[in-house]
């Protein structure tokens, strides 16, 4: 929903911000008001579920996480985990962070969807009906890569470069293996056009799949940036992967054909944060005219931010961080 049919919509104001806070400050009244602690129902997984997207945005860092780690839990509580949503329980757009809400083993160890075997074989052919649970089965695949990479290298591995190396390869793996409605390598044909015109949430799955495969793609690597000065040689590969990720998170936002209002979404505004950051502290390493180079990519990228910084905190809060760090350069 863009602002025209936010408005075509009749709000009771014409400020749409101030209309998204009342909604979200009578949702969150009306969660406390049930008991949702007290009285599991899967109407609370569904609202904590909407809210995800606002919690953020509205700056209650403290809340997301508190609220994420419940509606896991109420959700466990309530059925198998093979019926709660696939993106709720796995999505890696919010282990996209530094926390990690009460995540555990158990929490990823869920059956994955499966189509029968001859929309298998038509996707994968090229078939013009693409099937939108492929999306969520890739972004669970993702998530629980990611997941490993995390238990792993908080259990001190004695070489990390290696870990970073394996994960990686995996990474590209799964890349590989994504059918081609998803693939980002994708050929622009008359028949690939028509199928995203008929199918318009298809091209939208492919830019954020792309999106989130760049942004734990950087993750991984770039846990080795404090190492690239020391080890220019060895480490080389993953610098270049990190900053070739990074450039990449930026110029495919700049392409998104979408309003500003669909762009708004936190994780968005974290994984080009993340880039910019990474392209930031690599400036200050280098000499011009590389440093220069990198420091138009972060402005580029601050730019992007301001564009979706109202209503959302964490755009807001990235924007004074890349200044601050740009201002270093």
């Amino acid at each position: 929903m863009d602002d025209a049919d936010a408005k075509a919509t009749c709000p009771p104001s014409d400020d749409i911000t101030a209309v998204l806070r009342s909604w979200y400050g009578a949702a969150l009244h009306y969660l406390n008001k049930s008991e949702y602690m007290r009285h599991y129902d899967i109407r609370t997984v569904q609202a904590i579920a909407i809210l995800n997207i606002s919690f953020n945005n509205f700056g209650d860092d403290n809340l997301y996480h508190i609220m994420w780690a419940s509606g896991i839990r109420i959700a466990q509580n309530i059925v198998s985990p093979t019926v709660v949503d696939i993106d709720y329980l796995l999505s890696p757009k919010f282990r996209l962070g530094v926390y990690s809400p009460c995540i555990t083993d158990r929490d990823f160890d869920t059956p994955l969807p499966s189509l029968p075997d001859d929309q298998t074989h038509n996707l994968v052919s090229g078939c013009e009906f693409p099937d939108p649970i492929f999306y969520h089965i890739a972004l669970a695949k993702i998530s629980s890569l990611y997941h490993r990479f995390r238990i792993a290298l908080r259990a001190g591995p004695s070489d990390v470069a290696e870990l970073v190396r394996v994960s990686d390869g995996l990474l590209a793996e799964m890349i590989d293996q994504l059918p081609p409605h998803l693939n980002p390598d994708e050929q622009k044909t008359t028949q690939t056009e028509e199928r995203d015109e008929m199918y318009p949430w298809a091209p939208w799955q492919k830019f954020d799949l792309a999106l989130t495969l760049l942004a734990i793609r950087l993750n991984i690597n770039r846990t080795l940036q404090s190492q690239w000065s020391e080890s220019s040689k060895t480490l080389s590969g993953q610098r270049s992967i990190s900053l070739d990720c990074a450039r990449s998170i930026i110029w495919i936002s700049s392409k998104w054909q979408y309003p500003t209002v669909q762009r708004r979404q936190w994780h968005h505004s974290l994984q080009l944060s993340t880039a910019g950051v990474t392209l930031a502290l690599e400036a200050k390493k280098q000499e011009i005219p590389i440093s220069s180079e990198l420091k138009s990519d972060v402005e580029h990228c601050i730019g992007l931010l301001n564009e979706v910084e109202s209503p959302n905190a964490i755009a807001h809060r990235c924007v004074k961080l890349l200044t601050e760090l740009l201002n270093g350069v």
